[in-house]
């Protein structure tokens, strides 16, 4: 009996051990997009002994205390739970639809990968840092890296696998984000309806279509996404297909900032998540900051926010700071104004 009963605390205990926290997956995207980060510096070419030395030192505290971090979380966060196998499923899925996308190069791929290619290649093969030559001035290249650094400084040691290390990089990111989104409900049906709305959603394009036609526009039939007079109003593969690197940053930040409402993750996480994924892209910190701050000024005034908080949401800016001066750079160049 005592075999029997020690047996069956051993399988328990493996049970146990096959589920991981939603907070813990956040945790590990952030870490992924601070280290996108830190990578930042190399491209720079200053990675120089004490820079490397302190950004990386910077790096793991933020790691660490965002791990101890989760130890004191409240006790809401136990319900947000992933098993390994969803976990499994969610990266096939995401690699599957990343394919379909044209990632990985085995289905036709837009335009846009055009474009995208010739940065990832760029950064390949040229060392770090590295320049342009136009017009025999010298031009630094400026972009939106965050979904290049790490790929392509894996794929400096095998260049002719860039385009799957690259997929399985960015499979890795979209499963991870659906696996946390996952831990939002409850039943594996509530799972799967959450799932085919997310990835069909297009923000009701056909009723728009319909609207502009019977306001004497035409009826579009090639892209609907286009039915607003010049503006779009991207679905969710439009966005996986066209812009993954705008997608990943944006549902990182809304699923922070959602998983905090919920008690399942730490403010400074999400303080932290926003500056770190400007370098993936702009756009998604500006739509996330309006948010952050509301929820920072509610805990200011409800007196919730912790020095642990304070301290991780400060290592996350202060890593983001060379990306967030590196995308401004030249800004003052381009045509200013409210447009």
């Amino acid at each position: 009996m005592t075999s029997l009963a020690a047996h069956s605390d051993t399988v328990a205990t493996r049970r146990q051990r096959q589920y991981i926290s939603a907070a813990a997956i956040g945790w590990a995207l952030i870490g992924i997009f601070a280290v996108n980060n830190w990578l930042l510096l190399a491209f720079l070419g200053l990675l120089s002994q004490p820079i490397a030395i302190a950004s990386a030192l910077i790096c793991l505290t933020l790691l660490v205390a965002g791990w101890f971090g989760l130890k004191k979380l409240t006790p809401e966060a136990a319900e947000g739970k992933v098993s390994l196998h969803s976990l499994v499923i969610c990266y096939m899925l995401a690699l599957g639809l990343l394919i379909l996308g044209g990632e990985g190069r085995f289905l036709f791929a837009n335009p846009d990968w055009q474009i995208r290619d010739a940065v990832l290649y760029d950064l390949v093969k040229n060392p770090w840092p590295f320049d342009y030559q136009v017009g025999g001035e010298a031009h630094i290249l400026r972009a939106p890296l965050g979904m290049y650094l790490l790929p392509a400084l894996v794929s400096k040691a095998m260049p002719e696998a860039v385009d799957l290390v690259l997929l399985f990089s960015n499979a890795l990111v979209f499963a991870l984000l659906m696996a946390a989104a996952g831990s939002l409900f409850q039943t594996a049906q509530h799972k799967m309806i959450a799932l085919v709305v997310f990835i069909s959603f297009s923000g009701l394009d056909s009723l728009g279509n319909l609207a502009l036609a019977a306001a004497g526009g035409p009826l579009l039939t090639d892209h609907l996404e286009h039915w607003a007079d010049g503006r779009q109003y991207s679905s969710v593969i439009t966005l996986l297909f066209w812009v993954p690197q705008h997608a990943f940053a944006g549902w990182l930040c809304a699923l922070c900032l959602i998983l905090y409402q919920r008690g399942q993750m730490r403010l400074g996480l999400v303080m932290a998540a926003i500056p770190l994924s400007a370098l993936w892209s702009p756009f998604a910190v500006m739509g996330a900051t309006p948010f952050a701050l509301w929820i920072g000024i509610k805990a200011l005034v409800q007196r919730q926010i912790k020095p642990l908080d304070v301290l991780i949401g400060s290592l996350g800016f202060v890593i983001a700071l060379p990306a967030l001066s590196y995308l401004t750079a030249g800004t003052q160049a381009l045509q200013q104004g409210l447009s």
